[in-house]
């Protein structure tokens, strides 16, 4: 989204938009420019951390590695867009 902004968009608005420092951002956006090659430097292992991650969506850490623990089978997501087209077409 920061990659992409648009003329009038400043790095300020679009962290203050995901409640992180503009400093986390353009460190991100440093680390991107390096990951694609286009900055000199030490390519990302693993990416963002989940702390990060959850911190930005607005989301508890305790479902996510409980979800990593114990994932959602393929059976059980067929059944869920079943149920879900069932309801749309309801």
């Amino acid at each position: 989204m920061a990659q992409r902004r648009e003329a009038g968009v400043t790095i300020k608005q679009i962290a203050e938009d995901f409640g992180i420092s503009e400093t986390c951002l353009q460190n991100w956006l440093r680390q991107a420019e390096i990951d694609a090659g286009s900055r000199p430097g030490t390519t990302a292992a693993d990416g963002i951390p989940v702390t990060v991650t959850c911190r930005v969506l607005k989301l508890a850490r305790q479902p996510y590695y409980r979800w990593l623990a114990n994932p959602v089978s393929d059976s059980e997501l067929v059944e869920v867009y079943r149920a879900n087209a069932l309801f749309d077409a309801h």
